[in-house]
């Protein structure tokens, strides 16, 4: 959810700046997207559009919900995972690149197989900032290390070549005494900066959640913040 939490504060500090951004988040995770859950709304989906004649403006206007709460609009996966290979890579770029002209922010929420066609011929191909998100378990740093070593790599050495510029890790359920710090994320980051640190608060995130209120974390004494500083660090051009 944090990447609903991230478009949220977008919206919000931009509003509160008094230069309003229209955000919308793209589901990009087809077979296990969390998105709808989120926001309580599972319908309509990009599906919607791919069964259209056109894919103009307005059709992709018809299948994109609005969430009020939090202040952003939300094109949501399919709720079958058996139709991702209906929608595909080529369907996606096309709506994101429409997108990018519609909106101010787009927010891409990716699965975590950065190989899948949608996130290495789309979300990385169209993105022009980069978060790689772990936590500070063992397992999920070295993942990162793995992960970002194919991300950069040149696609002469088999990787994707997304330059190093444009990425930033995220810190999720950051705590602190659990045996990683910060020369353990630096050695396995390759050198790419840490941009984010969300504190962990378990109780809260699962309450809100549930609930379908995410935006009461907006105002938690310790995500809102978080979540702020993260904004105004991936948009470091606008006024938030």
């Amino acid at each position: 959810a944090y990447r609903d939490m991230l478009a949220a504060s977008i919206a919000r500090a931009s509003a509160d700046a008094g230069r309003a951004l229209s955000v919308i988040v793209v589901d990009l995770d087809t077979y296990h997207g969390q998105v709808s859950s989120v926001i309580g709304t599972f319908m309509p989906t990009a599906l919607n559009i791919r069964v259209q004649d056109s894919w103009d403006e307005a059709t992709i206007r018809a299948s994109i919900v609005a969430d009020a709460s939090l202040g952003i609009d939300v094109l949501l996966a399919p709720v079958r995972p058996r139709t991702a290979d209906v929608v595909g890579p080529s369907f996606y770029r096309t709506i994101v690149r429409s997108l990018k002209r519609m909106y101010d922010v787009v927010v891409i929420d990716t699965g975590n197989q950065y190989l899948d066609p949608l996130v290495a011929d789309v979300a990385l191909a169209e993105a022009d900032v980069v978060l790689f998100v772990t936590t500070l378990a063992s397992t999920s740093v070295h993942g990162m290390a793995r992960a970002l070593r194919e991300l950069t790599a040149s696609p002469d050495d088999a990787g994707l070549g997304v330059p190093r510029e444009s990425i930033g890790i995220v810190v999720n359920q950051a705590a602190g005494g659990v045996g990683s710090d910060g020369d353990v994320l630096a050695a396995a980051g390759l050198g790419i900066p840490v941009v984010g640190v969300v504190p962990l608060a378990t109780r809260d995130v699962l309450r809100a959640t549930n609930a379908c209120r995410m935006a009461d974390l907006l105002d938690h004494e310790l995500l809102g913040p978080a979540y702020t500083d993260l904004a105004r660090t991936c948009l470091p051009n606008r006024v938030l």
